[in-house]
């Protein structure tokens, strides 16, 4: 049974950042009021498309990385390839949170703003999407640095593990650091605060062809 957990881990690993890499790349900026983004929201036919690609993705990732976990059991970076795994699974899921605000909610008022006659109707929509759509922005933030973080004690894990490149792991370790910086130096209101998770996407996507390419050791 385990020589087949590294093929199921590697192959979510791999269609997980897929998904969030190429969901993430149609992902509109949203910019200005809410008026105006709601504008771009309701003109983008595959915005739920989007972000069911991005929640179906986040937990595909975390699947993957539990292979991470597995494949450095025997290593020195075991314990580092730990708290980064659990550290992802925190951002991810304070992520979705976000994520499922702009696929439900984003969705549903972009609608009423796009289809309801100039007054109330739209009035309302944008309002109400203007007091809510800050939760989600704290959510993606927060998560971003939290898989940052994760992303950096992976990187460390693969660097002394020995069981990914080297090259790998230290751009684990730099591209977690910058996540970090960016989630904290950036405003909630800046489309690149969440440049962590595209980061940390990169790796894991490098990660899950390993784990499909090599095998563990001892099998």
């Amino acid at each position: 049974m385990n020589s087949r957990r590294p093929l199921f881990h590697g192959l979510a690993l791999v269609l997980g950042a897929l998904l969030v890499a190429v969901a993430g790349s149609q992902h509109p900026m949203l910019t200005g009021d809410g008026a105006t983004q709601l504008a771009v929201i309701g003109a983008q036919a595959s915005w739920p498309m989007i972000h069911w690609a991005i929640a179906f993705g986040y937990v595909l990732v975390i699947a993957g990385l539990i292979g991470v976990i597995g494949r450095h059991a025997p290593t020195p970076g075991a314990g580092a390839a730990r708290t980064g795994v659990y550290l992802s699974l925190v951002g991810y899921v304070v992520s979705l949170g976000g994520v499922l605000f702009m696929l439900g909610a984003g969705t549903a008022l972009a609608n009423a703003f796009r289809t309801g006659a100039p007054g109330l109707s739209a009035t309302h929509a944008a309002f109400v999407f203007d007091m809510l759509h800050p939760s989600a922005r704290a959510a993606l933030r927060i998560g971003a640095f939290a898989v940052s973080l994760g992303l950096y004690s992976m990187g460390w894990a693969a660097a002394t593990g020995g069981v990914f490149p080297r090259w790998l792991g230290w751009y684990g370790v730099g591209a977690g650091i910058l996540g970090v910086v960016i989630a904290l130096a950036l405003s909630a209101e800046s489309p690149y605060v969440i440049a962590g998770v595209g980061l940390a996407t990169a790796w894991q996507l490098v990660a899950g062809v390993l784990l499909l390419a090599r095998p563990p050791a001892g099998a």
